[in-house]
């Protein structure tokens, strides 16, 4: 997610590329199951970032994420696959990724990704 790099249209782009993916993998193998993956939340107020650490993620927010979510989740309909959304308990009120997972404002520590892990455990079993 680039809107620098990309432009306007980036979100486009983006699930453009994604779809070709999609199409081009479900030919090669139609007998493979996909499951694809929500986007993880991200948090751009952390007290520690700067101006210059958030530039390569400004297009982050939590109504780009829930969009290309959507979107994502959509894709996974059009092509019969699975669509797993296992952001639960990794938000804040404000939709941002909770501050005690944060290492930068997109990656998680450990316990961001226990939930994670927690929250993929029906699919895994």
């Amino acid at each position: 997610m680039n809107s620098a790099r990309y432009g306007e249209n980036w979100m486009d782009r983006l699930i453009k590329n994604y779809e070709e993916i999609l199409r081009i993998a479900s030919e090669k193998i139609p007998e493979a199951e996909f499951y694809l993956m929500a986007y993880y939340p991200a948090n751009l107020h952390l007290p520690w970032q700067t101006p210059e650490s958030i530039s390569w993620m400004v297009d982050r927010t939590p109504e780009n994420i829930a969009q290309c979510n959507r979107r994502v989740q959509a894709l996974a309909e059009k092509f019969n696959m699975h669509y797993i959304d296992v952001n639960d308990g990794l938000c804040d009120e404000n939709g941002e990724q909770k501050a005690e997972f944060a290492m930068d404002g997109v990656h998680m520590y450990a316990n961001g990704y226990e939930i994670v892990f927690n929250n993929l455990r029906p699919y895994l079993q």
